[in-house]
């Protein structure tokens, strides 16, 4: 698995990327898709991700310095299929920069709260997005950084919190409380744009009818060169016809998607989620449609009748149900 050393240089080269804004002095982070190579390391491991383990990192940087842990930036298994709203689905952090205060998580008082943090939320009980699934709920409070378990399961320690697996949270509670004051910017991101910008490739963008998808679309190059993305993922931010896409999927005996037209586009699995070439699922969508752009500038243009962009709804909610969850504070 591919390995990224987080630095300043390197993180505000991507903050600024992402979001044109200068990387804070002191910021709390999580990094979706890599565990650091030993508890307080900023060298990061790629990790293939599954749905109920400590698979991510989450740490801090204060100047050229930080920490980073074992945790989970996504729910656990037991709220993922026990959601208590049981119409909408347990939430799923998007990455992004947020606004995290210090304040209780139960029954720790020095924990930090986010504030009006986006999430996805997962209706079908897969753990993955679906077209389907796009909208996007701002939560005003309860989605919290805070301690995790003892065992390899996150099981009831998350229900779309971020949380630092035991023994480490005291180190990463200790350090953050007394480096950083009332308030600090908690940054998710993924594995795949340190890895991009550590290769020195820039962050691929896709233009639809003109109209780029937004920057937190994950895409990346494969080992051949091409710009290729999560297919439910990509295919959220995509509508046919004025309609979500529908499509199956098959395993064996390769990888591949199909769409209601028939036509297919083959892929790769990575980290349990069909990876597939931006080029070849855009035209097996459109066989008429214009596709093309630059590998060297990272970008891929497409131009069809039948398909567009879309922006996600967005639903402003005030706190989760989950967060009436009373689990207790493991012992570490």
């Amino acid at each position: 698995m591919a390995q990224v050393t987080l630095t300043r240089a390197l993180l505000a080269q991507l903050y600024d990327q992402l979001f044109g804004e200068t990387l804070p002095d002191k910021f709390l982070f999580g990094v979706r898709g890599a565990v650091p190579v030993s508890a307080g390391s900023l060298t990061l491991t790629q990790q293939a991700q599954s749905a109920d383990a400590y698979d991510d990192a989450i740490g801090f940087m204060a100047g050229q310095n930080g920490h980073a842990y074992l945790g989970s930036v996504d729910p656990g298994k037991y709220y993922t299929t026990h959601p208590m709203d049981s119409s909408l689905g347990c939430a799923h952090v998007i990455e992004g920069h947020y606004t995290f205060v210090k304040g209780p998580h139960k029954h720790e008082a020095h924990a930090w709260k986010g504030q009006n943090v986006k999430c996805w939320r997962d209706k079908n009980r897969n753990g993955t997005q679906d077209p389907a699934e796009k909208t996007i709920f701002v939560v005003t409070t309860s989605i919290d950084l805070h301690y995790g378990g003892n065992s390899n399961v996150v099981g009831e320690y998350s229900a779309g919190c971020q949380v630092v697996k035991q023994p480490n949270w005291p180190a990463y509670r200790d350090n953050t409380y007394s480096l950083f004051g009332n308030q600090a910017t908690y940054w998710l991101l993924h594995i795949n744009s340190l890895l991009q910008l550590q290769q020195k490739k820039p962050l691929p963008t896709v233009f639809i009818n003109g109209v780029a998808l937004p920057k937190d679309t994950p895409m990346w190059f494969s080992e051949e060169g091409r710009i290729v993305s999560p297919a439910r993922s990509f295919l959220s931010h995509l509508q046919l016809d004025h309609a979500p896409i529908k499509f199956t999927y098959k395993a064996t005996p390769a990888p591949a998607i199909t769409f209601a037209n028939g036509h297919s586009a083959g892929g790769k699995l990575v980290s349990g989620q069909l990876v597939c070439a931006v080029g070849d699922m855009l035209r097996a969508l459109d066989a008429g449609a214009t596709v093309g752009g630059s590998i060297e500038k990272a970008v891929v243009t497409a131009t069809s009748s039948h398909f567009d962009a879309i922006s996600p709804i967005t639903q402003q909610i005030a706190t989760l149900p989950e967060a009436a969850d009373e689990t207790p504070i493991p012992n570490p």
